[in-house]
């Protein structure tokens, strides 16, 4: 009887590895099944694409060479015009920049006594000038009420050197106590400033 216990209990396994590599292979045949139902399907989306693709180019007249040519001469026409447009409005818009850039110096010295200084010098100093403003309003965070933060009071020139005063205002007014005057000074070389100090 032991033997035959023995043998059943062996043959329960050997059933029961065989349920278990049954449902394996079930299951990987069914993942397959899925991937081919996908490998299809995208087959089947490609031709779907180029018949849409064919549908559309059927359905578009057909160009002789007389209406390409005629095209192609109206594109370069609209090119040529659109280049002229461009090439005045680049004219137009370096004008504006020029009378802007006039206007800004004018606007900087407004208030400034400039009767000892170099006119020479005064474009010199208004790119520093605007070059300090910027800087100034690109570390204040937040809203200002201040039309202008660097205000220039006064120039002096000698042959190589300007001598200017800067009233810096605070970002905001209810700040103006924090305005102060600073003394700058620009060696000037050639048309260029070479170094520049500031006090104050």
């Amino acid at each position: 009887m032991s033997w035959f216990f023995d043998l059943g209990l062996a043959g329960l396994v050997f059933i029961g590895l065989c349920v278990w590599l049954i449902r394996k292979v079930a299951k990987a045949a069914g993942t397959e099944g899925d991937l081919e139902a996908e490998r299809l399907q995208r087959a089947l989306a490609d031709e779907l694409s180029l018949a849409r693709s064919k549908a559309t180019a059927a359905a578009t007249p057909t160009t002789t060479p007389t209406t390409t040519a005629k095209a192609t001469a109206t594109t370069n026409q609209n090119q040529n015009a659109n280049k002229r447009e461009n090439e005045a409005a680049n004219q137009n818009e370096q004008e504006h920049e020029n009378v802007l850039g006039q206007q800004e110096q004018e606007n900087i010295f407004a208030r400034a006594d400039l009767t000892a200084a170099a006119p020479a010098h005064l474009p010199l100093i208004s790119d520093l000038v605007a070059e300090r403003e910027q800087s100034a309003r690109a570390q204040h965070k937040g809203p200002t009420d201040v039309p202008r933060r660097i205000e220039v009071l006064w120039v002096r020139s000698t042959a190589t050197h300007a001598v200017w005063c800067e009233r810096r205002h605070a970002a905001t007014l209810a700040a103006r106590a924090m305005t102060r005057d600073v003394i700058c000074v620009a060696l000037i070389e050639r048309g260029r400033v070479t170094e520049r100090w500031s006090f104050g």
